[in-house]
């Protein structure tokens, strides 16, 4: 029997060729000035050049999740000029407002590509130069920034195929995959910009292991409830183990055993890759 490995990982990936964006529209009124295209942002069911294939009824599953949803009804579901630098897992699961470049509206499916409708950012910062760089004849490529778990198989290749917990796609330079289809009956756009002294890369991505300790100082640092507990019932935190089911914070101190539940929201970033290690 083939024997797969099923590990937790932090992935930021460049899922795409630089594409000719489709559609542009030019917005330069009311005192502001951005894009607004379509591109791909992600092709399934094929291995890339990292040898990891998303299998597409996954990745879906993972992009309707509600806090992906809830972004991008409210209008900000924004993604960053360049992937972190920082393998801080708190910092890779973060937007960082000072580093977003552009939005994405909405997304559809085509065949095995991701599609998506994206707007730049009229913000003075990245997305205005993303903008003039597409202006100038570069073509954008965009970068999976997830948590996600990966089955390892003993040729070496890696498959996504259960839920991950999708941060955003950021704007990156070179890609994973191999190709994406360019409408070449239209005319438009690219860009390119190293901003690494800002904490940014937009140079090809890596995928880091996710290890229980970063979870944990993750939940330490984030959970409401467990610094109340702590400090109300004067419990280290050095102490603190997750339940198997990933709802509970166990503390223990002189004895006593505190179980604590974890918010929604944190358990969304971690209860479904921790019973993988």
């Amino acid at each position: 029997m083939e024997k797969n490995e099923v590990v937790a990982y932090l992935i930021m990936e460049a899922a795409t060729d630089p594409v000719k964006p489709q559609n542009i529209q030019v917005f330069d009124k009311n005192n502001l000035f951005y894009l607004k295209f379509e591109t791909c942002l992600q092709e399934f069911n094929v291995k890339n050049r990292n040898r990891r294939i998303y299998l597409k009824e996954a990745m879906i599953e993972s992009l309707n999740s509600p806090h992906i949803q809830e972004l991008i009804k409210k209008k900000s579901w924004k993604g960053e000029a360049g992937h972190p630098l920082d393998s801080d897992i708190k910092r890779i699961l973060t937007i960082d407002p000072k580093l977003t470049s552009h939005k994405i509206n909405s997304f559809y499916c085509e065949g095995n590509f991701l599609k998506g409708e994206v707007e730049t950012l009229d913000d003075d910062g990245y997305g205005r130069r993303m903008t003039k760089n597409i202006l100038q004849g570069m073509e954008p490529a965009f970068s999976l920034r997830a948590l996600a778990p990966l089955m390892k198989k003993p040729d070496g290749t890696e498959l996504v195929r259960d839920k991950a917990h999708i941060v955003t796609y950021d704007w990156v330079i070179l890609p994973s995959h191999d190709k994406a289809y360019r409408d070449e009956s239209k005319p438009i756009q690219k860009i390119i910009k190293n901003i690494q002294d800002s904490g940014n890369s937009v140079t090809e991505s890596v995928s880091i292991p996710v290890f229980e300790s970063q979870v944990l100082d993750y939940i330490k640092e984030e959970s409401k409830n467990i610094k109340l507990i702590s400090n109300v019932c004067e419990v280290s935190l050095g102490t603190l183990v997750l339940s198997k089911d990933g709802k509970y914070a166990i503390l223990k101190e002189d004895g006593s055993t505190y179980y604590v539940k974890i918010e929604d929201k944190i358990k969304a970033d971690i209860r479904d890759f921790m019973s993988k290690f």
